[in-house]
């Protein structure tokens, strides 16, 4: 593992049920190899299956 991202969903009153990214972080070694780029288009997929 070289990276993780964690997430939790929450509902706000104004815009209704929201996934919130917590914490994102990549090894330093790894980092500038688009591993962060590829986390963060993975949870934008699971945000929209998840409306």
């Amino acid at each position: 593992m070289v990276g993780i991202a964690t997430y939790f969903y929450t509902y706000y009153t104004w815009v209704g049920k929201s996934l919130y990214l917590d914490d994102l972080y990549v090894l330093q070694a790894y980092r500038g190899q688009k591993v962060g780029k590829s986390l963060l288009a993975r949870l934008f997929t699971i945000a929209k299956a998840e409306n």
